[in-house]
């Protein structure tokens, strides 16, 4: 049977089409499994090249979105038929704004810091196919935060259960912009402050102290609603 082919791409949504692959790969286990459960498993897991999300941190992605978070997850889909011992995001800053050869080796250099690690999280995404596989790779993901105008480099790394085989996924590299929030909150203190002029309601305390409640405490953001603040 043949597993994969454009034509199903062209038809996605149509039934045959998306799950033949899925009887292709069953197919393939039944004939295989008996060997590769046996002997010594040297094999590492198999790892998705992981993606991200928004692609573009801290700049804008397309026209119309405006400028995108600096936080980003990195996600993955991992397997290994003895299971998974670990599955782990690891990222690091580059002195550098673009990518030299020291961020291209896992060994890095002078102009890369060291490795830090997250765990993934893995979950298991429900099969919508008929019939369903007889084995499916969770996706696993871990966000990266708090980064702002720097280079980073990651990749997923990941170890088997029985065999403590390690498998990296190939080194990949964002630039994370500088996420404009001041000019973000700026923009809606200044509305605020016109829908609270057009109420015509006059300053007093207990106004706002009744608005810094309902902001979560924040005196600064409840004063500018009243004009308080530039």
């Amino acid at each position: 049977m043949n597993g994969q082919a454009s034509d199903y791409w062209y038809w996605d949504g149509t039934e045959i089409w998306d799950s033949n692959p899925v009887r292709a790969a069953n197919q393939a286990i039944n004939n295989a499994l008996s060997i590769a459960q046996s002997g010594t498993d040297n094999t590492p897991p198999a790892v998705y090249l992981p993606q991200r999300e928004p692609y573009n941190p801290g700049a804008v992605e397309w026209d119309g979105v405006g400028v995108m978070p600096s936080d980003f997850t990195v996600w993955t889909y991992v397997f290994d038929l003895s299971g998974l011992q670990s599955v782990q995001l690891k990222y690091r800053l580059s002195g550098a704004d673009q990518v030299v050869q020291d961020n291209l080796t896992y060994a890095g250099g002078a102009t890369v810091e060291a490795w830090q690690s997250l765990p993934m999280e893995g979950v298991s995404i429900a099969s919508v196919t008929d019939p369903q596989p007889l084995f499916k790779a969770q996706e696993f993901s871990a966000e990266i935060v708090g980064l702002e105008s720097v280079l980073v480099d990651y990749y997923v790394e990941a170890i088997d259960q029985q065999g403590g085989n390690i498998a990296k996924s190939p080194i990949q590299h964002v630039w994370v912009g500088r996420w404009q929030r001041r000019r973000i909150i700026k923009r809606q203190l200044a509305s605020r402050r016109t829908k609270f002029a057009r109420s015509n309601y006059n300053y007093c305390y207990p106004c706002q102290c009744a608005i810094e409640i309902a902001l979560g405490g924040n005196k600064r953001l409840a004063a500018a609603c009243f004009g308080l603040l530039a």
